[in-house]
């Protein structure tokens, strides 16, 4: 009887480590009906249109962002407030504002981004990331506009608006941008200039070139980015566009994505960072 006794005081004994354990690593308090009921009574109401909760910044606790709105979605997007719950903290982050999407981005880290829009062909984005679980902090940056991620960890896109689709500076082109997460400052992935006898030391890049001098192309500046992405621009004197390269291990490859106009070592929505070297 006494070792049966002892048998079962071990067993609840690992039972109640556990759940402590995954209490303090998060269990219930960090849990979405937790999170989600806690919203409600601190903002007083239960009309939550959105409720993003994920563990954004991975250290294992989970937070959310929420859409705090009597109305639901629309055409127009929706109006609403943003708010942040977490085990250890609930607020309003930004006030009732018009949002035509909003939601995580990212497979780690994550954010969450609001793309406020008025009307028209304009828009900005609000960006948080989380800090120890603790808070929202709002990502400092100015001109972010519709931010995206990759299905890659830590690669966050961008899309300014520039018209450089023609020779003549005319033209409208929404082209891609790279950027990642340092901390809770997003930076963008600068391009080094390399020149086209460097790109062509990699296997795969002349032939890629050649198909595009083949369609009436010529080659202009090559941007090479630390994440391993190889921006060409192209011209036919008339009209700009552009090649997307990757860099893999054993060479280059077009992406086939094609955005128009021409590329910049940078796009200005964040400070740079440049790789030192090409290295495919």
């Amino acid at each position: 009887m006494k070792r049966l006794f002892n048998r079962v005081a071990l067993i609840c004994l690992a039972l109640l480590v556990a759940w402590v354990a995954t209490g303090f690593a998060g269990g219930a308090d960090d849990g979405e009906e937790a999170l989600r009921a806690r919203l409600v009574k601190t903002a007083g109401t239960d009309a939550v249109a959105q409720f993003d909760w994920a563990d954004y910044d991975g250290d294992g606790v989970r937070e959310a962002f929420a859409i705090v709105s009597d109305a639901g979605w629309g055409d127009d997007g929706i109006e609403g407030e943003i708010w942040f719950v977490s085990p250890t903290d609930c607020a309003r982050i930004h006030a009732r504002d018009s949002y035509l999407s909003a939601g995580r981005l990212g497979v780690g880290p994550c954010l969450y981004a609001a793309e406020i829009w008025y009307g028209g062909s304009g828009s900005t984005s609000a960006v948080w990331g989380v800090s120890g679980s603790a808070e929202a902090v709002a990502l400092e940056g100015s001109g972010f506009e519709g931010l995206s991620a990759g299905d890659v960890p830590n690669e966050f896109y961008m899309y300014p608006s520039a018209f450089d689709a023609c020779a003549d500076g005319t033209g409208h082109t929404w082209k891609r941008y790279y950027f990642f997460l340092n901390g809770l400052r997003l930076l963008e992935y600068g391009g080094l200039a390399i020149s086209r006898a460097e790109l062509e030391a990699a296997p795969g890049a002349a032939a890629i070139l050649a198909a595009a001098e083949a369609d009436g192309w010529r080659v202009g500046e090559i941007w090479y980015r630390a994440n391993g992405v190889i921006n060409v621009n192209l011209t036919d004197g008339d009209m700009n566009d552009n090649l997307t390269l990757r860099c893999g291990g054993d060479g280059v490859v077009d992406t086939g994505e094609r955005y128009g106009g021409v590329y910049l070592a940078q796009s200005g929505l964040a400070q740079a960072v440049y790789p030192k070297d090409f290295q495919w």
